[in-house]
């Protein structure tokens, strides 16, 4: 990728390139890396096809530059959630700070989990790795975070379940939110808290 001196019509070049992952975001996580149109990405942000290779060389990068920006963001949100939470020994207290983290972090920039997750993005590419060691980096701390709820408890299998459960409330609640994308990140952290009471004293009451 160029970086310094200047872009089109006087705007500096790194600007010009963070507008364009800005926008490229938007249509990956709309349509997925395998089906994304270069044509519609530059006619989206004002510029030629020809110039967005220009930055990114292809379609591989500029996927890589937005999936970097994503990654980051989220890894940032987790990890601090993650050292907040230490402190806690309660699980829901826990799992809703971790929540609240990523719906803020994804609150003005609703396109990084799909980036993150996007199942089309080919095996064989620069960006598959990048996607695929984020991925790594959040599943670190879930399992963490898991390792920690069930602690002390003999069987090994009570943490396996629990990490599929976890990840599998992420799924569902990120992929509830994009289907509801009126929902702001506080209304995501109230509803998940208000669930997560409701499962924690019904679990109480057994």
């Amino acid at each position: 990728m160029a970086r310094g001196g200047t872009g089109t019509k006087g705007v500096p070049r790194d600007v010009r390139e963070g507008q364009i992952v800005e926008v490229a975001a938007a249509h990956f996580d709309r349509d997925g890396y395998a089906h994304v149109s270069m044509n519609a990405i530059a006619a989206a942000a004002g510029i030629s096809k020809p110039l967005i290779y220009e930055y990114f060389g292809s379609k591989d990068e500029l996927y890589a530059a937005c999936v970097r920006a994503a990654g980051e963001r989220l890894v940032t949100a987790v990890s601090g959630a993650a050292e907040a939470s230490v402190a806690t020994d309660a699980t829901t207290t826990r799992a809703l700070t971790t929540l609240r983290a990523i719906f803020d972090s994804l609150e003005e920039h609703r396109h990084d989990w799909g980036l993150i997750y996007d199942a089309s993005v080919p095996a064989s590419t620069s960006a598959h790795a990048l996607v695929a060691r984020y991925r790594r980096r959040l599943n670190e701390y879930g399992f963490a975070g898991t390792a920690e709820s069930t602690a002390g408890r003999r069987d090994p299998l009570d943490q396996s379940l629990m990490t599929h459960l976890w990840f599998g409330i992420l799924a569902v609640a990120m992929r509830w939110w994009h289907d509801h994308p009126d929902e702001t990140a506080a209304t995501m952290t109230a509803r998940c808290q208000r669930i997560l009471q409701s499962l924690s004293e019904e679990g109480s009451r057994e």
